[in-house]
């Protein structure tokens, strides 16, 4: 499995990958800040996306919820899930290098997308979603919701599909996908 560490994560590693996914790379609310129209920030271990202008809280942590009508301040914050790309091109060398060729499905991952537990990281409900175009599906890619790559793999034996041989509106449903850290 490809995810810019060694198959064997250490305990640490998978809650980084947790953490990742929901928002640790993306800036950091500010209280009594100016924020412009699609800004991103990370509060409360969720990604945001400003829809309406404005100024934050002068006080507080932030935005949070899940909704996509958020009132912060002045600002209108929506959630942003984060996403499970498949893709019918191979998986690239690593998750800084440009997107595979062939987007079939994007799944909007559910809030907590994972779970962990005894060292393992696995799927926290329903992973599914309709397919936008036809293809063999190869690798995958899971992204924040701000839009940044932090995981990636095959389809094979790294996250499992219910079908890779996918038609245009066919649901794209994942499996099997788990993590293991070891020592853990």
């Amino acid at each position: 499995m490809t995810l810019q560490y060694s198959t064997n994560l250490r305990t640490a590693q998978v809650s980084q990958i947790l953490s990742e996914l929901n928002g640790a790379s993306v800036t950091p609310w500010v209280a009594n800040t100016a924020y412009a129209v699609n800004a991103f920030v990370s509060a409360n271990g969720h990604t945001y996306k400003c829809t309406v202008a404005g100024t934050s809280a002068t006080t507080g942590t932030g935005p949070s919820g899940t909704g996509a009508s958020i009132a912060d301040g002045t600002v209108t914050w929506a959630y942003q899930a984060p996403t499970l790309k498949i893709f019918s091109g191979a998986e690239p060398a690593n998750v800084a290098a440009a997107d595979p060729a062939g987007t079939l499905a994007t799944i909007t991952l559910p809030s907590p997308c994972l779970t962990a537990a005894a060292g393992a990281t696995t799927i926290s409900g329903t992973w599914s979603a309709a397919a936008t175009a036809p293809g063999t599906a190869a690798s995958w890619r899971a992204y924040d919701g701000a839009g940044n790559a932090h995981l990636q793999g095959d389809v094979v034996s790294d996250l499992v599909l219910n079908n890779v041989n996918i038609a245009t509106g066919q649901t794209v449903t994942v499996t099997q996908f788990t993590v293991t850290a070891a020592n853990a």
